[in-house]
Order: C-alpha cells, then structure tokens, then sequence
C-alpha cells in the first residue's frame, strides 16, 4: 500500500486531531487578561463580500466579545450592493459598518482611515479567534516597541466547529 493512503486516512486524521486537542489544551487561550504593559486598541477590519453569510458574522462577533481583553474594535465594511448584517452587530459599541468604496481596496482604505487603533488586524469574517487573541497581539506590540508586522496562527474547526488542526506559521 502506499503511504500517503494510511496518512490521508480517517484513523490518522483522528489520532491528529487528538493530538491537536492535547496541545490546545495546553497552550492555547492561557492568557486570561492583558498582560502588563498592553498597547493600544486593537482594530480589527473586515470586508466583506456578496458571500458572506450574517451566521458567520454573528458567530464572529460571539468569539470577539468573550475575550480575556476588551480593547478592541470591529469595523466592517460592506460590499457595494449592501449585505445582511446580524442586528446584534448594530448593538455592540465597538462594531462600525461602513457602506462599501467600490472596490474591495478601496473599502479597505476607508476602513483603516476610520480606525481608532494604532494596531490593526485583518479579521476574516468566517474567523474565530482564540479568547486570549487580542491580549496576546496587544502584548506583542507593547512588548516589542520596533514590531510593524505581526502574524498569528490559524486553527482549523471540524464540520461542529471543534478545533481540529493547527497551521503554525515559522518564527523568523
């Protein structure tokens, strides 16, 4: 048999995923507040497209708003012909919609000239971040006063959106 069949198969994807779940478990959301020294507001921006689903927004804002910190902001922009957005989006202080700018740059261009934060994230919004997210990206800049980029890992959720697998990105 080839390798790649018992690599691919359904009894490794599941000895994988528990294996993921173990780190998780370990090392991931154990921040449980800012830590000391926290920078500034984190916005967080998001265009949307015609596919954006208002459930994956709703479920967007729910992992936002159970953050360990709560310096941050949400601002989205919409896609030219409008678009659903979830009422509760409306409700939350710290979320802003603005009308699209014709193109997807364009939008992204009033977005960040809206922004109240010195640091900004890009949110897809089909995203959940970790709880700890926002505590662990202010540290980061507020700990490293030179930093002008960062980037964050991703996880990947199964079909009931349980953490699955983790895509770790090199520390250069």
């Amino acid at each position: 048999m080839h390798a790649s069949l018992f690599a691919d198969s359904p009894a490794r994807q599941i000895q994988a995923t528990r294996r993921y779940r173990r780190y998780r478990k370990e090392f991931v959301e154990d921040f449980s507040g800012p830590p000391a020294p926290a920078g500034a507001v984190l916005s967080f921006l998001s265009v949307l497209d015609a596919g954006t689903r208002a459930e994956d927004l709703a479920v967007c804002l729910a992992a936002l708003r159970a953050q360990s910190d709560a310096a941050w902001e949400w601002l989205i922009g919409l896609p030219d012909d409008g678009g659903d957005i979830p009422a509760e989006l409306a409700r939350e202080p710290r979320v802003r919609v603005l009308p699209g700018a014709g193109t997807a740059p364009l939008t992204f261009n009033a977005l960040l000239a809206a922004a109240k934060g010195e640091t900004i994230a890009l949110l897809d919004p089909t995203g959940r971040p970790t709880r700890d997210a926002v505590a662990m990206i202010r540290a980061a800049f507020a700990t490293h006063a030179d930093c002008m980029l960062a980037y964050t890992d991703e996880e990947m959720l199964d079909e009931g959106g349980a953490p699955r697998d983790g895509v770790f990105k090199p520390a250069f």
